[in-house]
């Protein structure tokens, strides 16, 4: 029995560690107490066996062997957890404490819901070897983080131009007979529910929020269609299926601090929470805007920057 994944999201499988050649840790924004300078880094001590050390970098490295994607994961979802400080300290972002201890609450019974009637603390002790303090302590860390990703990633969204949308996918055949039925007042909520074959059919087809993008196609024809108005359709990559949009509304951006935004961003992650692909699309916009610094993981490992 594994203890519960963290809880925010991981965002996008980060890609291999720097290999431009070059050493950011005099840029712009870079910290003046990184661990590069002089040209060494600290290595944590985290066991002894006999006398003789297994150090940090041990453990990287042989993790990086065989399962870098693991380790990528993990790496990404510390870049997005730091990025959703530095995004709620700037926002002044303030958490309902209750809020929090319910979010841990409710991680740690879908836990003991796993443990079919196990004593939890004894599975911790016994066979994951945690403290159960120590356990209850990080779930209550891990939902802050959670929490505050949420609301940041939310007022994100708000913030840009975007249009709430529903979509359909279907056949060339089933697409055009769904633009008939929709001219002759068939509403396409209903439309995308009978016909759809993407997950968001069981929504009637909608998605909440696409944010103005000249890297998306949905985005494209989301902002060069009228609201009340039909998009498309485009034929979808390789699958001999096409996507038929209708524009809902198009939105303008949400600004303030976070007393101005708080009302609205908790009624509309009440309505529609954060989805995977809102996560990723806010994260790969922060990293763009943010220095993002990999080079100390390379050096620990010892790993060359090409």
């Amino acid at each position: 029995m594994d203890p519960p994944a963290p809880l925010a999201r991981p965002g996008p499988v980060a890609p291999p560690l720097p290999t431009d050649g070059a050493d950011r840790s005099n840029a712009p924004g870079a910290s003046t107490t990184s661990p590069l300078r002089g040209g060494a880094l600290d290595d944590a001590l985290i066991a002894t066996v006999g006398g003789r050390p297994i150090l940090a970098s041990e453990l990287l490295a042989g993790l990086r062997q065989r399962d870098a994607r693991l380790l990528n994961f993990h790496i990404n979802l510390l870049v997005g957890e730091r990025l959703a400080e530095l995004a709620a300290e700037a926002l002044g972002v303030v958490l309902d404490e209750d809020l929090v201890d319910a979010r841990a609450r409710a991680a740690e019974a879908a836990f003991v819901a796993q443990l079919e009637g196990a004593d939890l603390e004894a599975v911790l002790r016994e066979e994951l070897g945690v403290d159960p303090a120590a356990f209850r302590r990080r779930l209550g860390d891990d939902a802050r983080r959670e929490l505050l990703t949420e609301r940041v990633v939310r007022a994100w969204t708000l913030g840009q131009e975007w249009a709430r949308v529903r979509i359909l996918v279907a056949a060339p055949e089933a697409v055009a007979d769904a633009q008939q039925r929709f001219a002759a007042g068939t509403g396409f909520a209903d439309l995308a529910s009978a016909l759809s074959r993407d997950p968001t059919g069981a929504d009637g087809g909608l998605v909440p929020f696409v944010v103005r993008s000249e890297r998306s196609r949905l985005s494209r024809l989301a902002f060069r269609t009228d609201a009340g108005a039909l998009g498309g359709p485009f034929e979808l990559d390789d699958e001999g299926l096409e996507l038929l949009l209708y524009v809902e509304s198009r939105n303008a951006p949400l600004t303030g601090t976070w007393s101005d935004v708080s009302g609205t961003v908790e009624a509309s992650l009440a309505a529609h929470p954060v989805s995977e692909e809102e996560y990723v699309q806010w994260q790969v916009a922060l990293e763009a805007a943010t220095l993002v610094d990999l080079a100390p993981i390379s050096r620990l490992l010892g790993e060359e920057l090409r």
